[in-house]
């Protein structure tokens, strides 16, 4: 005879297990990462195409002709690669010359938006204001990426299925 105790437990188990593995055969069937079980990540919506790529903010320094600074261009790459890598981010580093001047300044582009110029003594302030704009950036295309996946499978077989019509 089978105790009361194993069926309760047997009970809960299933309607644990069954949900998330209804998700994962979804996953599989139709492909789509939004179906896999405990949530989406921007790594996952890259693998699958849906993100071109995550490196969104670009480092402009722009270099005066008389600038005098004993840096290297690749000591400036890997400071600031490393500034942005303590926040879990990356960034792309792009030179420039200026025409004139011995400034050497700092520029943030993320999106659309431009973050600066910043002195290079003081190029440390635009990086959380790059982090911050990147990260609102990185969630408004992955709410569009998730609005145009539903877009395109309004009329799926398992919309309809799913959906009360």
């Amino acid at each position: 005879m089978i105790k009361r105790e194993t069926v309760f437990i047997t009970i809960a188990a299933l309607l644990v297990i069954t949900p998330a593995l209804f998700m994962v055969m979804l996953y599989h069937t139709t492909k789509n990462p939004l179906f896999r079980p405990l949530g989406i990540t921007l790594e996952r919506m890259i693998e699958a195409g849906q993100m071109s790529d995550r490196t969104l903010i670009i480092t402009n320094i722009t270099i005066g002709p008389d600038a005098r600074d004993g840096q290297s261009l690749d000591a400036y790459r890997e400071a600031f690669t490393k500034s942005f890598g303590g926040f879990n981010t990356e960034t792309r580093v792009r030179f420039r010359n200026a025409e004139r001047g011995s400034a050497i300044t700092v520029h943030y582009e993320v999106g659309n938006s431009v973050i600066g110029p910043f002195p290079i003594a003081r190029a440390a302030d635009g990086i959380r204001s790059a982090v911050e704009a990147e990260r609102m950036v990185t969630k408004q295309r992955a709410i569009q990426v998730r609005k145009d996946q539903a877009e395109q499978q309004n009329g799926s077989f398992w919309v309809r299925i799913m959906s009360d019509q």
